[in-house]
């Protein structure tokens, strides 16, 4: 089992929570903007935009149409 301390714990979960709204809206700056206003964090700004940018290219290649 991974032993992960608290902050890279938050780093796991709000790349999961970029992750699922960019595969639903395809919307990469939008995702972000919100995760980052849910979590108050803004230090991390640009791990969570790139996070943002990697997972809407992976689920383009996914399926062309956006739910």
């Amino acid at each position: 089992m991974i032993q992960l301390n608290s902050n890279e714990t938050k780093i796991l979960i709000w790349t999961g929570m970029i992750a699922f709204l960019n595969s639903i809206t395809r919307a990469p700056f939008s995702s972000a903007i919100i995760v980052l206003q849910m979590t108050d964090n803004h230090s991390l700004i640009f791990s969570i935009i790139l996070s943002g940018m990697v997972f809407s290219f992976l689920s383009s290649m996914e399926s062309t149409v956006s739910i």
